[in-house]
């Protein structure tokens, strides 16, 4: 889900900046940019797997930093600061405050700072997609290694990218920039628009390396998982079969095609607050299953898991809409996925109780 969004992104982006910019007697269709999008990533894809995957997203994650970082000595110089000005101005910047106490709004530090602990948790610790890279290693201290390293550096670039963000709209507000609708516009406009040409070009890149980087390894990952865990390929020497393996990998590209468009035509918001909110839901019952597996040892009916899922769903999607109707100023932020996580353990729990299996 999380890639499909990121492609969403990107996709709409190239087809603004390339498609947009040509001179056509005609108008070239989103989906058609959307096709050639995702058919990248099947051919590289489809040909070496996870191994793929790993190399390219040492290019891909190198593009993606080297864009972010001319960007930023760009806005410097045009806004003519010297770094200390640099930093003073992002210390005093609202959009870099990130400790919200008062209210019930969905920034207070609780809702942002446990869920977003719980979201780490289930879209990385929970999914086979961010899992599958450390899977790859040699070892287990080798990949709890790589786990540390990752932490370390994700810290230091998400300083990065929130420096970024806060430093591109003092630039729109001191050149006066206006022609974006949306939070995410702002970057392709500013790089597409109003910028140096090296800029625009890292920007793409950089845009592409950020999206793909997880779309690949999440239509390789999705094909294995499905191989394995549905078909049962690798388990009881049961030899995958390629043609059905290609089979697979296409049959969930084009599931990422029509997601992509489908949330296109369902998209009122930036991007990174729905993948946010939809992530509350989809990757709540996954934090309920793991922890229930993880803290008791009940055993429930599993034809009962899709049920239960769909309720608690049900009930969060209450918590969401209804309660802010009847709480003044409540609004539902990332501890979301907390609430559905906790609401799929008590099912589950109840499950057990009540429809006792054996083990």
């Amino acid at each position: 889900m999380g890639a499909s969004f990121r492609l969403f992104l990107i996709a709409g982006v190239l087809h603004l900046a390339i498609f947009g910019a040509l001179d056509l007697p005609f108008e070239i269709p989103y989906w058609v940019t959307v096709a050639i999008t995702i058919s990248l990533i099947f051919a590289y894809t489809a040909k070496s797997g996870i191994k793929t995957v790993v190399y390219t997203d040492v290019l891909q994650t190198f593009f993606l930093l080297a864009s972010v970082i001319f960007t930023i000595i760009f806005i410097v110089n045009k806004l003519d600061w010297t770094w200390t000005e640099v930093l003073t101005n992002l210390a005093n910047d609202p959009n870099t405050q990130i400790l919200h106490f008062e209210g019930q709004g969905s920034n207070v530090f609780w809702k942002q700072f446990l869920g977003g602990a719980f979201i780490a948790l289930a879209m990385t610790g929970l999914d086979q997609d961010m899992m599958q890279k450390n899977l790859s290693i040699s070892n287990i201290k080798k990949a709890q290694k790589n786990i540390y390293v990752q932490m370390a550096m994700f810290l230091v670039v998400n300083i990065v990218f929130l420096s970024l963000g806060a430093l591109l709209y003092q630039y729109a507000a001191a050149f006066q920039i206006t022609d974006f609708e949306k939070p995410d516009q702002l970057f392709t406009s500013i790089a597409m628009r109003h910028s140096a040409p090296y800029v625009g070009a890292f920007f793409i890149i950089g845009l592409v390396a950020a999206a793909y980087s997880s779309a690949d390894s999440a239509l390789t990952a999705l094909t294995t998982s499905f191989c394995v865990d549905f078909l049962g390929y690798e388990r009881n020497g049961k030899v995958t079969d390629k043609k059905m393996r290609k089979t697979v990998h296409i049959s969930f590209a084009v599931i990422l095609f029509f997601t992509i468009l489908i949330f296109k035509e369902l998209n009122n918001d930036s991007v990174i607050n729905e993948l946010f909110k939809v992530a509350g839901f989809t990757y709540g019952p996954l934090l309920g299953l793991f922890a229930f597996g993880i803290l008791t040892t009940k055993n429930f009916n599993d034809k009962h898991v899709i049920l239960i899922t769909v309720v608690s769903i049900l009930l969060t999607a209450g918590y969401s809409y209804i309660l802010p109707t009847l709480i003044a100023g409540f609004k539902p932020g990332f501890e979301v996925i907390i609430v559905n996580g906790l609401m799929t353990f008590i099912l589950l729990f109840m499950d057990s109780t009540f429809f006792k299996t054996q083990p």
